[in-house]
């Protein structure tokens, strides 16, 4: 370390010119990055189940690509109704992106001949017309519990948008389109609402983009607020701050060196970037202000902090680098992706800290005798040791009641289960989310949850097909949590009934019917049956809900189709759709994250062994590392929360800084004990030295993320949440239970000046 301390001291110059060249190379690399917004990539993956998604969807449509417009009103069937859903069909169908738009307007009745009539009546009909409507309605297969309430009271219209636009970018015009359309329609006694999967996922999108850009400017002013409380000093804060930036700059730089698109998840990246560096720049000020504050001057102070601190904040970094870059062994691309870019980016980040810190301060901290920065401890510094000096001298009861503590804990986070959901993101205020509420109340759900019935390659469909699709639809139609099921023989019982046969009675009749289904509409026909491809599809709706409500329901359905699969052997029965799929994947991705939580913190405790050299040092740092966790996920399990991808992220970050801390106070403690002998003296100046950048470091990441718990974002307030619990439990992790450890299980030794008088 003393010869990279030489090289970047000594041309302080030419190290900020090379890191500046860097940084505008990575900032040219940045303004070529593509955005991801293309939400099924979020949880694409190469296992089975996605790839038979996306053959149905080329098979039989997309299920994700259709917005609902609710409408409200006393009666559906009267005339302000129905004329408003006539104009409102055609409306829609005039939006650019808009493929077709099936309402109460669009469905056709066979009444015994081959010519159909509309369902509604004309809006200045008699009463008796719109009750002859009212009861047509309530046996028709596409009308009653599809996009008709029970009660009559509230109807869909069901936008599909084109199959080609699913970028966010792509869809958003084509909503904006569509609310311009509402906003025209709107009537007294008529309410109209749209939701739907596409508005939604336009809603999430865009809240994230503006917040991320206002609570990015709040939690940059607080850092700053807090930085010049603690540095009083314009240049200090100056100089760590622009060392977090390029290093985050550096972290967009490396999607374009990998190849990586912009999307969700890897959205954050450059920020946790960011955190990490800002960590260790802190340090290495504080280490130089304090330098200088002895006496020393800005080049001397700058050396030494390399010499004192370059080997933990290495430390830091490979281990981040190793125990994240643990990731690219997920299933999922995109988690895949994450780690190796996270590793990536670490390193950079390393490089960034090291030298820009030392290099800037020779360059533009004041030179004179005051540095704005006071290394005595003053009247809360002279309490903090108090306090520090009686924790160590109770170390044992305090490192058992923090073993105690950290096991309970531990047992209470376990309890935990991976949870995802379409609205987990959306603002709590989003009309999109209260419409979806309504949709659930009226249909039971708008999510598409789908049976994929597969028979043999060339032979046709016959009775036990029929009978096999029917049996389905049974298991679908007596669960609660789905609703409105539809198939080919809800489609058989539009037809006249000349031409309707019977299923049931053989494969011939049952031929017979189907090829009359050349009489509706096709795109309805080819939702639900594909006899070319051996395939048929069974619908139904589901609810947006908590994931072990799901998972309930999708087990009980797999067992309700194993049964099936049992009666009839020559079906293959898969359960598929955007919903069930998302809602698995995602899952996955969240278990993955996790396991490779616990992966990165084995595999962080085994190096810190290895650099320490000792493996006693490596077990000890193991409890002030898990208790953060375990002190945020127990909180999440007893506030009744389940585990999201937002909270698996604000863990990675609480290890990542706890880490961090760790290492600084072990390195230090090793010195400590060098100088002192004693181990409970070594931990208290430790704890002493290091303490003051821990709460410097995490006054200010607790201003950033503190700001943003008043984000209206349900995911963006969780991850504000656990990142501050965490923050804290990390303090008292390291500064409570770490200096008790040392105490307690670190040996006495000679000191140095013992070792010098013996010689």
């Amino acid at each position: 370390m003393k010869l990279i301390a030489d090289l970047v001291v000594g041309r302080p110059r030419a190290v900020v010119l090379s890191l500046g060249l860097l940084t505008a190379l990575a900032l040219l690399g940045a303004g070529q990055l593509a955005i991801d917004d293309v939400p099924r990539s979020f949880f694409r993956s190469e296992d089975q189940d996605f790839e038979r998604l996306e053959q149905v969807f080329r098979d039989f449509g997309s299920d994700d690509n259709e917005c609902l417009v609710l409408l409200e009103a006393a009666d559906v069937f009267s005339p302000g109704p129905v004329a408003s859903i006539a104009a409102l069909d055609l409306a829609l169908r005039s939006v650019a992106g808009v493929r077709d738009v099936l309402s109460l307007d669009d469905v056709l009745v066979f009444d015994g001949g081959l010519i159909p009539r509309p369902l509604l009546p004309a809006p200045d009909a008699s009463p008796d017309a719109f009750e002859r409507a009212r009861a047509t309605a309530r046996a028709h297969p596409l009308v009653e519990d599809q996009i008709l309430s029970t009660d009559h009271r509230a109807t869909l219209l069901v936008v599909e948008l084109d199959a080609e636009l699913q970028a966010i970018s792509a869809i958003h015009p084509v909503v904006e389109g569509i609310q311009a359309q509402l906003a025209q329609h709107r009537e007294s006694g008529i309410r109209l609402g749209l939701t739907g999967i596409p508005p939604i996922r336009v809603v999430i999108f865009e809240a994230i983009a503006r917040e991320q850009a206002l609570f990015s400017i709040i939690g940059a002013a607080l850092g700053f607020l807090i930085g010049w409380f603690v540095f009083r000093r314009l240049g200090p804060i100056l100089i760590t701050s622009c060392a977090s930036i390029v290093a985050g700059t550096w972290a967009l730089g490396c999607f374009h060196l990998a190849g990586q698109s912009i999307n969700i998840l890897n959205s954050a990246l450059p920020l946790l970037i960011m955190v990490i560096a800002l960590t260790d720049a802190a340090h290495l000020m504080i280490d130089i202000l304090r330098s200088r504050h002895a006496g020393m001057s800005v080049r001397e102070a700058a050396h030494a902090a390399l010499r004192h601190l370059g080997v933990p904040c290495a430390l830091t970094s490979l281990t981040t680098a190793i125990g994240f870059g643990s990731l690219a062994l997920s299933r999922v691309d995109v988690i895949k992706n994450f780690g190796i870019l996270f590793a990536m980016a670490v390193g950079l980040s390393f490089l960034v800290v090291l030298t820009s810190i030392p290099s800037l301060s020779i360059l533009f901290l004041r030179a004179g005798p005051k540095t704005g920065f006071d290394s005595t401890p003053g009247r809360l510094g002279q309490r903090a040791e108090t306090l520090i000096r009686a924790s160590v001298r109770h170390a044992r009861a305090i490192s058992i009641v923090g073993a105690v503590v950290t096991f309970v804990l531990l047992g209470v986070a376990l309890r935990l289960t991976p949870d995802n959901r379409l609205t987990e993101a959306t603002p709590r205020n989003a009309e999109s989310v209260r419409v979806l509420r309504a949709c659930e109340r009226a249909f039971g759900g708008v999510l598409t949850t789908s049976v994929l019935c597969e028979w043999p390659q060339g032979q046709p469909p016959d009775e036990r097909t029929f009978t096999a699709i029917g049996a389905v639809q049974e298991v679908l139609d007596e669960h609660p949590f789905f609703h409105g099921s539809l198939s080919v023989l809800d489609l058989m019982t539009l037809l006249p009934k000349a031409l309707r046969g019977d299923a049931t009675d053989g494969q011939e009749e049952g031929s017979v019917a189907t090829d009359s289904l050349t009489l509706l509409p096709q795109d309805l026909v080819r939702r639900t049956w594909r006899p070319d491809l051996q395939r048929a599809l069974v619908s139904a709706r589901a609810p947006d809900c908590p994931s072990r409500e799901a998972r309930k329901a999708y087990a009980q359905l797999e067992l309700a189709l194993d049964e099936l699969r049992q009666r009839y052997p020559d079906m293959e029965l898969h359960v598929t759709g955007t919903d069930t799929i998302a809602r698995r994947n995602v899952n996955v991705m969240i278990s993955d994250f996790t396991l490779g939580l616990g992966m990165a913190a084995l595999i962080i405790f085994g190096v810190l062994s290895l650099a320490f050299r000792s493996l006693r040092l490596g077990l000890i740092s193991v409890l002030p590392n898990v208790f953060p966790l375990v002190v945020a996920a127990s909180i999440l399990a007893v506030s009744g929360l389940e585990l999201q991808m937002t909270s698996v992220i604000a863990f990675t970050v609480c290890l990542g800084l706890a880490v961090d801390d760790t290492i600084h106070l072990v390195a230090r403690f090793q010195r400590g004990l060098e100088h002192y002998g004693d181990p409970s003296e070594a931990a208290v100046q430790a704890t002493i030295h290091v303490g003051r950048a821990l709460m410097v470091t995490s006054a200010i990441l607790l201003g950033g993320f503190g700001a943003l718990g008043f984000s209206q974002i349900p995911t963006t307030q969780l991850f504000a949440l656990v990142c501050c619990i965490g923050l804290l439990a990390a303090l008292v992790g390291d500064l409570l239970f770490l200096p008790a450890l040392l105490t307690v299980f670190t040996p006495k030794r000679a000191s140095r000046d013992s070792r010098r008088d013996t010689r």
